[in-house]
């Protein structure tokens, strides 16, 4: 399942308009947020430090392209209150660019040459959950999928794919788990803080990467474990 950038755009449009639209009187709540992830992909992580290795031949300066591990982005959803909690339907985009920089001196007076190599990882999650609330603190749990994209900038500057479903799974399963700290500005406008984790139930298939950046690795299998924070605002009815 591949879900295209106008998707996105369409989906923004429809919230933001259920969040002006939203009325005092309903339970019905949409919300907009921040998220910030630390991602421990081990798996990604060995086949980039095995790139930079086959790299550093190649250039008389080579400055290496760091592990994956924090991201950030957006986040867009609804909300329905009932009396033995919530039902929630969110959409989450965490992104990460990542650059090396290969360095050619040629004989003077030539300047020298640089080449810069960048990985951008992009995963866009949809999730379906439940809260329930006591007081400022909430607990919630939630089941989803995360449709994860990997491109390399070509020299043209366009985005080259290097994750393929021709060669393996390019989405997962996750389960996540979080704790709230809620809080309420108005009777129709609330705030609050989620730490989380998100515990992979699948895994994707990274042996295209690997044969994109000219690397022979057996285990290709990735999991991408996640723990973050989430910031998020609630427009609606918040009794």
């Amino acid at each position: 399942m591949k879900i295209s950038v106008i998707s996105f755009r369409c989906l923004l449009l429809v919230l933001t308009v259920l969040f002006v639209g939203t009325t005092a009187s309903s339970q019905f709540n949409v919300k907009v947020g921040y998220n910030i992830g630390l991602a421990s992909p081990d798996i990604n992580n060995q086949i980039l430090d095995t790139f930079n290795l086959t790299q550093m031949v190649n250039y008389d300066e080579y400055i290496e392209m760091r592990p994956l591990s924090v991201m950030h982005g957006v986040s867009l959803g609804l909300r329905q209150g009932f009396a033995f909690g919530a039902v929630t339907v969110d959409w989450e985009n965490l992104s990460r660019s990542l650059s090396a920089v290969g360095i050619t001196r040629l004989p003077l007076p030539s300047q020298p040459v640089s080449e810069t190599i960048e990985l951008t990882y992009t995963f866009n999650m949809l999730m379906v959950g439940l809260e329930t609330r006591y007081g400022r603190l909430g607990l919630g749990s939630a089941l989803g999928r995360n449709f994860v994209s990997i491109t390399r900038e070509t020299v043209q500057g366009e985005d080259f794919s290097l994750l393929r479903s021709s060669q393996g799974s390019t989405s997962q399963t996750f389960a996540r788990f979080h704790f709230s700290l809620n809080f309420s500005g108005s009777p129709t406008v609330a705030f609050a803080l989620k730490p989380f984790i998100q515990i992979p139930l699948s895994k994707v298939d990274l042996s295209s990467v690997a044969t994109e950046l000219g690397i022979n690795k057996v285990e290709t299998e990735e999991s991408f474990p996640l723990i973050g924070l989430s910031f998020s605002f609630y427009n609606g009815r918040q009794d």
